[in-house]
């Protein structure tokens, strides 16, 4: 009797291994793998929330978590796209990404971490196509970042949303390179673990022309995400 309880029990383990992936809930594994690939930058990850994300909103076109969570892994994609240096395919992807980001604004305008996210991808928008292109997005990049500190002062990728744009933008146009690193110093104080502000900040301190400190803020951006190709990128220049 025993001997088929065992039979039976063993049966039932190999068809939930089996099944599993079946009732595995596709927002939650496209969340896991978006984390996986934001930290790693690797396009397998990415691309496989990606899919994910699409799968749900078939079922769920008006929510806005969803449509925010795909403008993330398209904005993931973007970023590895451009450190393989194909800039054309992540501009793409990044207008892409607004346009689901957009939806999340219009179904939940309340989210302080879509208009942060919109921001971005304006912001990244300028940075990779340049022109007159901050003519055009830079004050959208504005709205953008103030309405997410409006509907969270706490929010740590704001702030560095809003240091990345101080930083960048010409002085005559309301750049102020030194705001800009305070802000980013404000971020990383909020949130200590978000690398990206290391690597926005050690290139503001280049751009000041303090290397030294730059070197070490990329150090210790490594100590928080050794994956972090960007910051990589930029001590293999120094």
């Amino acid at each position: 009797m025993r001997k088929g309880k065992k039979i039976v029990y063993g049966f039932l383990v190999f068809f939930l291994i089996l099944v599993g992936p079946v009732w595995a809930d596709p927002l939650e594994e496209g969340r896991k793998s978006l984390a996986e690939g934001l930290r790693s930058y690797q396009k397998a990850p990415l691309q496989k929330a990606r899919g994910y994300f699409e799968e749900v909103l078939k079922t769920s076109p008006n929510d806005a978590k969803v449509h925010y969570f795909l403008a993330q892994s398209l904005n993931g994609l973007a970023y590895a796209e451009e450190l393989a240096g194909n800039r054309g395919e992540a501009s793409s992807l990044i207008e892409e990404g607004v346009r689901f980001a957009k939806k999340s604004a219009e179904f939940d305008d309340s989210s302080s971490d879509t208009h942060r996210l919109l921001a971005t991808l304006y912001g990244r928008i300028i940075a990779i196509k340049g022109g007159m292109t901050g003519a055009m997005y830079g004050p959208l990049n504005e709205e953008e970042v103030q309405r997410a500190l409006q509907l969270n002062s706490q929010n740590a990728e704001a702030h560095l949303e809003l240091g990345i744009s101080r930083v960048n933008t010409p002085p005559q146009f309301g750049g102020d390179l030194e705001v800009g690193i305070k802000a980013i110093e404000k971020a990383m104080m909020i949130d200590p673990k978000l690398d990206l502000a290391y690597y926005h900040l050690g290139k503001a301190l280049v751009k000041k022309g303090e290397k030294g400190r730059a070197r070490e803020v990329f150090e210790k951006g490594l100590q928080v995400n050794p994956a972090n190709g960007f910051i990589k990128k930029e001590l293999d220049k120094m």
